[in-house]
């Protein structure tokens, strides 16, 4: 080969190799170019929905909090008014089925005892048998002799209207209502039109609300799916899910209300208020005679904290009738001209009335008026021109100054004057 055509050759080769770098040069320019293009416009993507997203976290955040305000500030009860599962009270229900107090309807969760109609030793929700004719004697190991007896204070003294925790069954847990709350108040704390202004338009669906109660946490997941479209560079994504947890300890209040309740309707003698009763950071006050003799009862929790403000779980506790104790000498016998004396109808014995709701008694509590004869006086006098067989009757009433319990006695006028 000469020596000419070897040159050539020569920078025919590097001619291609030239063209090869340069094509591959190209080439990796462009990749390196689409890279960084769908980096930034991914970037950009999570920049747009990363506000959004932390908005509405907030959203939740207030709306679970003030779900749970309302529940513990009304008794257990969110109103249908405000997004819960309950209806709303009449005006007229007031001082029936709420109370008034710091701005809110507080529900009476419990209430006295009713449609019990038991004599003897079963029990009964009416005066003069209420709680039990003979109360608070009870027969030893089921005896029905009147001989064989033993004082006790636990009985039917109240109904209890707290509402279930988490059962899903039932409409008016405070789980359903909690979600029930979310559900219904989401979209109107949440007002995401305020980001078209930045060219950002938002459609959501239909929110769903979930809550799980914990011993020391209520957990809020929202399913809420949100299209989320940049109107200037055509970019979407989607959001969905979202999770706030509250600090609360709602499963062990619930728990703790349970208890003060059920001791309270089942045990004349709890005190309610008794720092005995105050237990894991839990106390309980009273606001006695609220409403007529209706009761606030406030049970404050220490360490659960909204805004940084211990949380109180106010209810109402309707008044119920003292229950006097029963008079033994029931039956007796007097002569003509003999007078009939307090002392004489309880053979001596102090009369006693203890109260579900702690009201004090004093002697201005008991009373004792002549029945038969027609609103006789009392003491009564028996008159020497007493029928044969004349039976007066006498009254003697516990009032707690707006109901009352009561016995009538009956005495037989047998004999003539001494």
């Amino acid at each position: 080969m000469k020596h000419g055509q070897i040159t050539v050759f020569i920078i025919l080769a590097i001619v291609l190799l030239v063209v090869a770098g340069s094509m591959l040069f190209l080439v990796r320019s462009a990749a390196e170019k689409n890279a960084a293009t769908e980096a930034k416009k991914s970037k950009g993507t999570a920049f747009e929905t990363e506000p959004i997203e932390n908005y509405i976290m907030g959203c939740l955040d207030r709306v679970s909090k003030d779900a749970i305000e309302k529940l513990y500030s009304q008794g257990g009860y969110i109103y249908s008014s405000q997004g819960g599962t309950l209806l709303d009270h009449t005006p007229q229900s007031r001082g029936a089925d709420f109370a008034e107090y710091s701005g809110n309807n507080v529900n009476y969760l419990i209430y006295p005892p009713r449609l019990a109609f038991g004599s003897g030793y079963r029990e009964n929700s009416q005066a003069p048998k209420y709680p039990w004719e003979f109360f608070p004697h009870k027969p030893l190991q089921g005896s029905q002799s009147p001989d064989l007896i033993t004082e006790s204070t636990e009985g039917f003294f109240g109904i209890s209207n707290l509402p279930p925790l988490d059962e899903k069954d039932s409409p008016h847990s405070f789980r359903n209502q909690l979600e029930s709350y979310v559900r219904n108040n989401i979209a109107k704390e949440c007002a995401l039109d305020i980001f078209s202004e930045h060219g950002t338009d938002i459609t959501t669906g239909n929110p769903v609300a979930n809550v799980t109660i914990t011993d020391t946490a209520v957990v809020f997941s929202l399913s809420w799916p949100a299209h989320i479209e940049n109107g200037q560079t055509a970019e979407s994504a989607n959001l969905e899910r979202f999770t706030k947890m509250q600090d609360i300890r709602l499963r062990k209040i619930h728990s703790f209300m349970q208890g003060i309740i059920s001791n309270d309707i089942e045990n004349i003698s709890y005190d309610i208020s008794s720092p005995a009763n105050s237990e894991d950071l839990f106390s309980i006050s009273v606001i006695r005679d609220f409403s007529g003799k209706d009761d606030l009862v406030i049970a404050t929790d220490s360490k659960s904290r909204i805004d940084g403000k211990p949380l109180d779980f106010v209810f109402g506790r309707k008044n119920r009738m003292p229950a006097l104790h029963y008079i033994v000498s029931s039956s007796q016998t007097i002569a003509r001209c003999q007078t009939v004396t307090e002392n004489f109808l309880t053979g001596g014995k102090s009369l006693k009335a203890p109260d579900p709701d702690e009201d004090i008694f004093t002697e201005a509590s008991y009373r004792v008026q002549t029945v038969i004869p027609y609103n006789g006086p009392f003491p009564y006098a028996v008159p020497e021109s007493a029928p044969p067989n004349f039976r007066p009757k006498f009254r003697i009433s516990a009032s707690d100054g707006n109901l009352e319990d009561y016995q009538d006695v009956e005495i037989l006028v047998s004999g003539d004057c001494p």
